[in-house]
């Protein structure tokens, strides 16, 4: 199976394991485009990111941290 086929679906729950999250999920999350993510990956911001192979995934805590660090008080 290709990622093309598994973009539409959700993470999936390993008991132990971390969530990860494909850079499409990442982007209808925050309503941002594909692009805006695949930017702030290749410059180095937004949430951090684990490369597996040749795809990039985030995980749940990596979100979170990057939420956390940009909010206003």
């Amino acid at each position: 199976m290709n990622d093309d086929n598994r973009q539409g679906q959700l993470p999936i729950d390993l008991p132990g394991l971390p969530r990860l999250f494909t850079i499409p999920q990442l982007a209808e999350y925050f309503g941002v485009s594909v692009r805006t993510v695949e930017g702030w990956n290749s410059r180095g911001g937004g949430p951090r990111s684990v490369k597996i192979g040749r795809h990039v995934r985030y995980t749940e805590d990596s979100i979170r941290e990057y939420l956390a660090s940009r909010s206003v008080t």
